[in-house]
């Protein structure tokens, strides 16, 4: 075989492997609350710096918040769908998170909310062991509709 041709199929075998690695660690998985590990639960305290929607879990869009913490770390915190989170904090709002560390490949870190706390408001996201409480609210509402 000529060395071209090699080559082309080496390149061929190695583009999904380069896709993967630069995919958001959410979208590697059919179940992305199997992310969240109880052992990695932690607290931390920043201001928020950038929100935004990502697309993210079966192309359902999640607000991710950008925090800046007191030693000056960039973190993002993947929160919940717009629908269930109505009213996520602005840009400039002290801000305090429980959730679990996700491993990503490079900075910034990420953090999957379980719970935010911010102006005197507490939202709970997740249960304790990160399942999801909007797909809980969901499934209640396909049961009493169905009667």
């Amino acid at each position: 075989m000529k060395p071209f041709a090699v080559l082309f199929l080496i390149s061929l075998l190695l583009v999904p492997v380069a896709a993967q690695e630069n995919q958001h660690p959410c979208r590697r998985s059919k179940n992305p609350w199997r992310h969240y590990r109880v052992n990695t639960v932690t607290r931390i305290t920043g201001v928020v710096n950038a929100v935004y929607q990502r697309e993210c879990y079966f192309h359902q869009a999640m607000v991710v918040l950008e925090i800046i913490t007191a030693e000056k770390k960039v973190v993002l915190v993947e929160t919940a769908p717009p629908g269930f989170l109505e009213n996520p904090p602005a840009r400039g709002d002290s801000l305090t998170v429980t959730g679990a560390w996700l491993q990503t490949p490079e900075p910034p870190a990420l953090i999957m909310a379980r719970r935010l706390t911010w102006n005197k408001r507490t939202v709970e996201l997740r249960d304790p062991y990160g399942f999801p409480l909007w797909r809980q609210q969901r499934r209640r509402q396909n049961r009493h509709g169905r009667g």
